[in-house]
């Protein structure tokens, strides 16, 4: 009797231990990832989870390179990036990369106080970088609670901006992972 209770305990502590190995796994795993972006004549990479739906658009404005939304991977999200909601209303809240073009290579102070719609902005956050380059950082609020920072490389500027309505909202857990994803080159 003894023997076989010494032989189920080790079965039980065995399938203990590898319930605790498979649920620490799942918790250090990156998690997969659904889209990697490069724009080599910008110089930038990202990358982007499954649980995100993207949308680029190609900018013919004399700044504006290029924009990048990226909001929570739903049916009624993609129909509002994609034009074909049936009602109108706000966008979700989102993760958006703006590239600008900086053929003098400003700084990201320059260029704000360059910039209209950026010189009423005070920086907020110091000591922010992504991609390994330093980033002036603001918080704002307006129809949406949101954060913007600013890198310089090479002939662009980016600006890296999300918004919520809520903590609890895709874009706030998703946002730190696509900005550690960023590279430069």
């Amino acid at each position: 009797m003894k023997k076989k209770l010494a032989v189920l305990l080790v079965i039980v502590l065995a399938f203990v231990g590898l319930a605790y190995w498979h649920y620490q796994s799942r918790q250090t795993t990156n998690p997969p990832t659904v889209g990697t972006l490069t724009y080599s004549n910008a110089g930038l990479t990202f990358t982007y989870s499954p649980t995100l739906y993207m949308k680029e658009r190609v900018a013919n404005e004399a700044k504006l390179e290029r924009s990048v939304v990226l909001v929570e991977n739903s049916e009624s999200n993609r129909a509002i990036l994609n034009g074909t909601a049936p009602v109108a209303g706000e966008g979700p809240p989102s993760i958006t990369i703006d590239i600008y073009k900086n053929p003098q290579h400003l700084t990201p102070e320059e260029w704000m106080r360059q910039d209209t719609n950026w010189t009423q902005q005070s920086i907020a956050r110091d000591g922010i970088t992504i991609g390994g380059l330093p980033a002036v950082s603001f918080d704002w609020s307006g129809l949406y609670e949101g954060n913007s920072s600013i890198v310089s490389f090479g002939d662009h500027i980016y600006v890296f901006s999300y918004t919520w309505l809520s903590a609890d909202d895709v874009v706030v857990k998703e946002v730190s992972d696509v900005l550690d994803s960023v590279k430069f080159k």
